[in-house]
């Protein structure tokens, strides 16, 4: 639907606005995968091209303004596989950044059901649910952002169960795994784009944010303009 794209937009706009650091934790895709995308963000380019580095003839001045560009950002990468990694780990290099650069512009976490051991273990080596696991991370990032005062995004699927509704605008409780994430956040916003359902859609090319859960704030839908091959919004 969109939402690895959303976390990187999110990234870029912090870092470039404000030139503080992002770290951004890809638990299932690597490094050069996100580096990519984020290519595609500066230089117009096509993802999909770019990840077959299949670059036209009149477009290598834009990959070369791209990439000047993007390497101007304190964009930190970790690209841990999400069975190795854990919310310990990442306290870890959030502190030494601090440490190294001072204060932290945005965290985003790239997805909180990739953590932990695979979908078709039952229980953990601590004996825990998947749900129990999948609700000590979301813990652990409410703490992390509290802890450093930082804004910590965690980026998370949603069940089937939005497959068999007439409606597919996905609910708060249908966030796979555990329900303890929307207890733990407070702000959750769900991304839908109408085009992926409908192809007669008079919305194509749009994408509605939707602001499920606002602690100190409205909820409704913000439609905006997005172009899936570039991550534009």
């Amino acid at each position: 639907m969109g939402k690895t794209w959303f976390g990187c937009y999110l990234a870029n706009q912090i870092a470039q606005q404000y030139q503080l650091p992002v770290i951004f934790f890809s638990a299932e895709m690597s490094r050069e995968e996100l580096t990519k995308r984020f290519l595609a963000m500066h230089s117009g380019i096509d993802s999909a091209r770019l990840r077959e580095s299949l670059i036209y003839e009149d477009e290598w001045d834009k990959l070369v303004s791209g990439i000047e560009s993007l390497s101007q950002l304190p964009i930190i990468i970790d690209d841990t596989p999400g069975e190795f990694q854990s919310p310990g780990k990442m306290r870890s290099l959030i502190r030494r950044i601090i440490s190294q650069k001072g204060q932290i512009g945005l965290v985003v976490m790239d997805y909180i059901q990739a953590l932990g051991r695979q979908y078709g273990d039952k229980k953990n080596v601590n004996n825990l649910t998947r749900a129990q696991e999948i609700g000590k991370h979301s813990r652990a990032f409410k703490s992390i952002a509290k802890e450093f005062n930082l804004p910590f995004i965690a980026l998370a699927q949603i069940n089937r169960a939005v497959e068999g509704q007439t409606n597919k605008r996905p609910l708060m409780s249908q966030i796979r795994d555990s329900g303890e994430i929307e207890q733990d956040m407070d702000i959750g916003l769900a991304l839908y784009r109408d085009e992926y359902y409908h192809e007669d859609t008079l919305d194509k090319g749009i994408m509605e944010i939707i602001v499920l859960k606002n602690r100190n704030g409205a909820t409704g839908i913000c439609k905006v303009c997005f172009d899936p091959t570039i991550g534009n919004f």
